[in-house]
């Protein structure tokens, strides 16, 4: 009887081990493409309404390394594509973000959600307000001395 109790409470454990194993596996190895949702990111681009960040490079940010990949434009609303790279848990996505359009209309921001792993934080934000005639927009996070832009043309380039 007791050498079944204690066989039986080895599986549980070897059970308990590999699932704690799995979930912080998940958490440690980011997996933006399969693990993380895109925001409607995929779908725009196939739709033609996704548009890249001229530079996509990672500009340091409070401790995190931020990055704006782009943006999809539905009408007057724009959704901003923003990553951060951080270590430890914590939000590395700015709070408060300014798109201005190159006329020089400050969008109003209306929603916005983020996922996030052990090192990974990806966002979508959602901004109203974008001119017709608007042919790019400057994202920009500034928060006690540290700021970070990115330009996003609204435009396809013609290829050759």
């Amino acid at each position: 009887m007791k050498s079944r109790l204690l066989y039986s409470l080895k599986i549980l454990e070897t059970i308990l081990i590999l699932l704690l194993s799995f979930f912080l596996l998940a958490q440690l190895i980011p997996l933006p493409e399969t693990y993380f949702k895109d925001f409607g990111q995929k779908t725009a681009d196939r739709e033609g309404r996704y548009f890249p960040a001229s530079d996509p490079s990672y500009r340091p940010y409070y401790g995190s390394r931020l990055r704006v990949e782009g943006a999809s434009v539905n009408g007057s609303d724009i959704r901003i594509y923003l990553t951060s790279w951080k270590f430890f848990y914590g939000s590395g996505l700015p709070r408060d973000v300014l798109v201005k359009a190159d006329d020089g209309t400050v969008l109003t921001r209306s929603s916005g959600a983020a996922t996030s792993s052990f090192w990974l934080e990806r966002g979508g934000l959602v901004f109203r307000g974008l001119p017709e005639s608007a042919q790019s927009v400057d994202v920009i996070a500034e928060s006690y001395g540290q700021s970070a832009a990115f330009h996003i043309p609204l435009a396809k380039e013609d290829s050759p």
